[in-house]
């Protein structure tokens, strides 16, 4: 029982100590903020730090993906198909697929000239 209840206050201590060097040393990081913000979470610290290399592991993919997706563009010479770009026309954008059907963009083709007005 004496045991149980030292490690619990060991735990208590020692989350509580490395949420202040956390909250020191790396104020800017998502453990720090929301420990800041709430103190009553530093028992949870481990879970927050868990969150910090999610996030961290969601930076350095993202940063990644953009690498090799600039340096596949350099080396092809040709732009990669982005999913915003493809949405509305299967590949062709909206002003293309107008100007193949005849119409000019942005009018209509039935509207009438105005006349001149008499004073």
């Amino acid at each position: 029982m004496i045991t149980i209840a030292l490690s619990v206050l060991g735990y208590v201590g020692g989350t509580f100590l490395l949420s202040a060097l956390l909250v020191r040393l790396a104020p800017d990081t998502f453990s720090a903020r929301q420990i800041r913000k709430h103190l009553v979470l530093f028992p949870v610290l481990p879970l927050l730090l868990f969150m910090d290399v999610l996030a961290a592991i969601g930076v350095a993919g993202t940063a990644i993906a953009a690498l090799f997706s600039n340096a596949f563009e350099l080396i092809s010479g040709r732009k990669l198909h982005r999913r915003s770009h493809d949405y509305y026309g299967y590949g062709a954008s909206q002003r293309q697929r107008r100007s193949q059907r005849g119409h000019r963009a942005g009018r209509s083709s039935k509207r009438s000239v105005p006349t001149e007005r008499r004073a």
